[in-house]
């Protein structure tokens, strides 16, 4: 099940916010909905800076694929690979980071699988083609995106995928770095977890 979708610039102005199927816990969601955006934006960034602590590092540059894939090459510094989502025992965080820095987020229950595919389809295909590529968009000014074009394609993407209302199943706590997963136990809530990156002195 889909709860919500975020998009941020690489300096944390959250671009877009939408709600599905919010159920009424704490874990995902909250009463001060800027205070919400806030707080994801900052678990997101210091999970990305924990990763890159512990996760392996690969031979790889960057690269000028859309979707921001790293290609191997002969005598390339050694880089770690991005975090693309964190899971609780009530829901999963999916982000996909493009090559400017925005960041597409979207929460979802734990049975929703790799939401990894279908954000790189609403960069690619809805964003790019209804905000990016619009020339009365202003897209570097942090300001709210108010384009409906883009809001109807994102919800008929959405709700035309077969995990949009479908309940979770089962539990599982870890996040995935790069193409391998890592186990973690993570607490349920986003301030348990912020608490627990303090903790760890990220």
């Amino acid at each position: 099940m889909i709860y919500s979708f975020y998009i941020y610039t690489r300096n944390g102005s959250c671009l877009y916010q939408e709600k599905w199927n919010v159920p009424g816990g704490k874990s995902v969601t909250y009463s001060d909905p800027e205070e919400e955006k806030r707080l994801l934006f900052g678990l997101l960034f210091s999970l990305k800076e924990f990763v890159g602590k512990i996760a392996p590092t690969t031979a790889t540059q960057a690269s000028a694929d859309p979707f921001g894939a790293a290609e191997p090459a002969a005598g390339a510094g050694t880089v770690p690979e991005g975090m693309q989502r964190y899971q609780t025992n009530s829901y999963t965080c999916h982000q996909y980071e493009t090559p400017s820095g925005l960041r597409f987020v979207m929460m979802t229950d734990n049975q929703a699988g790799d939401m990894t595919p279908t954000l790189k389809y609403i960069y690619s295909q809805i964003y790019v083609e209804t905000v990016a590529s619009n020339p009365l968009s202003d897209t570097k000014s942090g300001k709210p995106i108010s384009s409906q074009l883009f809001r109807s394609q994102l919800t008929q993407y959405l709700e035309s995928q077969p995990c949009y209302r479908e309940e979770a199943l089962e539990n599982t706590n870890y996040f995935r770095c790069g193409g391998s997963e890592s186990r973690l136990v993570l607490p349920a809530s986003l301030d348990e977890v912020t608490e627990w990156l303090i903790e760890e002195g990220v």
